[in-house]
């Protein structure tokens, strides 16, 4: 039976994701602040639920997946972005809101259009 698409571009995926995750857990060990840890740490959960939530045999969701998530790999700052946490921001958390400072990072959203949710759908409310 001929396959309808190389499942490599599954593997691809599943590379990226962990490339990602990876940036995410080094910024959560370089984190000097509890909440911090706890963002990056949410940010990394969320990432890998959402690329679970894909169908392994969707290709079309797959690529558009990918696609996303490689222009955010490229995106990626080689030193942590500042996080909002309560103390910075006057009880505004690091979980997934910015607050009113500039310098906050914001997790991106990885919604495709595909109906999956965003990541900030996945980070517990403050």
């Amino acid at each position: 039976m001929k396959q309808a698409f190389d499942p490599m571009v599954y593997d691809a995926l599943l590379e990226l994701t962990t490339r990602i995750g990876g940036q995410y857990v080094e910024w959560e060990r370089q984190a000097t602040a509890l909440e911090e840890q706890e963002h990056w740490k949410q940010a990394g959960i969320a990432l890998r639920a959402q690329v679970r939530a894909i169908d392994p045999d969707d290709a079309v969701a797959i690529e558009a997946k990918r696609l996303e998530l490689r222009e955010l790999f490229q995106t990626l700052p080689e030193t942590p972005p500042a996080v909002a946490t309560a103390r910075a921001s006057a009880g505004t958390s690091s979980r997934g809101s910015t607050g009113s400072s500039p310098n906050a990072y914001a997790v991106p959203s990885y919604t495709t259009g595909t109906g999956l949710p965003s990541i900030s759908n996945h980070l517990p409310s403050p």
